[in-house]
């Protein structure tokens, strides 16, 4: 078993049919002699040792601590880390022969064991989101997962997340930010499954404890937070925004928790001062969304707005439009606008009188200014 092309197919072999990691870390013990530690990049430890220390140490101790005891060896594939194994500093271990072959089985079983999860995982993913856009019955859905349990449980809720806008020239690194946000949720939660559209990630969890809509909402939010503050490359992270849809009894329901969480993300996107909203607490903007994605918002924005609305080549008509909005947003008060916009008070007055010119309104009156603010708000909702 010693000769290095024997003990590289057989453990080869073994690590493409063995049912379990733990089956395949006994093995190579058993073949190399040694104490052998294998841990997941889940944070799984999967050790076979008849030596106390080395067991407490590889459960216990960092990789940079042990790194100072142990060899440590990194097991990849390209770029994706698969995990690190741990082995003794014994002088069976220093024979790359024997080292070569243990890291080659890992590498193959953790390949093999990631493709099977990926699998899954797009099917699954497939089929709910076929769920949640009302494309497919539960009672469809069921029957295809007849021979598997169903992902998630009743008191499920849906989460969005992703980039307030693209980026031009770093698709690559809009795809590794939601990557690792999809890593990092998909590990806390009793039930998760997730699917991924361009820029976002929609993801359908069951929390922990029934009807634990605030801690999982909370977590997500604490979670970004630190990644925004903490990760050196902080320029995506500080644009991720997301929306929190509500917890359903029933699964039945859990597609009114994808529309809920969709609507709150797309508030959240429109927001300056808050990257997260939750459907429960949006307020009279959650009747404003219902409307929003009526063809009659479009007949009421143009009614109040259609002399201002720019064309693209029309500079002026969007500094008067951006002029409304911030008027809007200071509650009407020409000096705290100027103030807000960095304009000389009477530039200020020019514009205000510009834009009633334009629209044929007298903005003293409460409730031209309701009007406009209302189509203000509906025409954000629509993205524009």
């Amino acid at each position: 078993m010693k000769d290095k092309d024997k003990l590289l197919h057989y453990l080869i072999d073994k690590a493409l049919n063995s049912v379990s990691i733990p089956e395949l870390i006994n093995l190579v013990s058993d073949v190399a002699e040694t104490s052998v530690c294998f841990k997941d990049i889940d944070g799984s430890i999967y050790v076979k040792s008849s030596v106390q220390e080395f067991i407490e140490h590889v459960g216990a101790y960092p990789l940079q601590e042990l790194r100072r005891h142990y060899k440590v060896i990194k097991i990849s594939d390209n770029d994706y880390l698969l995990g690190h194994l741990i082995l003794p500093n014994e002088e069976i271990v220093e024979n790359e022969n024997i080292t070569s072959a243990i890291v080659l089985a890992l590498r193959v079983y953790c390949i093999r064991n990631k493709a099977e999860r990926e699998r899954k995982y797009m099917a699954e993913s497939d089929i709910l989101q076929r769920f949640l856009t009302r494309r497919l019955r539960f009672e469809k859905v069921q029957s295809e997962f007849k021979e598997r349990p169903f992902p998630l449980e009743d008191n499920s809720m849906i989460i969005v997340l992703g980039l307030r806008m693209s980026t031009p020239g770093i698709a690559s690194k809009e795809h590794e930010t939601i990557t690792l946000l999809d890593d990092k949720f998909s590990r806390f939660f009793k039930c998760y499954v997730s699917w991924r559209e361009r820029r976002k990630i929609i993801i359908a969890i069951t929390p922990q404890f029934p009807m634990d809509e605030k801690a999982a909402t909370d977590f997500i939010i604490y979670t970004i937070e630190n990644m925004k503050n903490n990760i050196s490359d902080s320029n995506l992270f500080s644009d991720i925004c997301a929306g929190f849809g509500t917890i359903k009894n029933d699964i039945n329901n859990l597609p009114d928790s994808y529309d809920e969480a969709d609507r709150a993300f797309r508030v959240a996107c429109l927001s300056n001062d808050i990257w997260w909203r939750k459907w429960r607490e949006l307020g009279a903007l959650r009747l404003l969304m219902f409307f929003s994605d009526n063809k009659e918002s479009d007949l009421f924005i143009e009614s109040a707005l259609s002399k201002l609305l720019p064309d693209i080549e029309e500079q002026d008509s969007q500094i008067l439009l951006s002029t409304l909005r911030a008027l809007d947003n200071n509650s009407w008060n020409l000096k705290q606008t100027s103030l807000f916009l960095n304009l000389h008070y009477n530039t200020m007055k020019y514009r205000f009188q510009k834009i009633q010119e334009i629209l044929e309104v007298d903005f003293s009156c409460p409730e031209t200014r309701f009007n406009v603010s209302l189509a203000l708000r509906l025409l954000s909702l629509k993205g524009k």
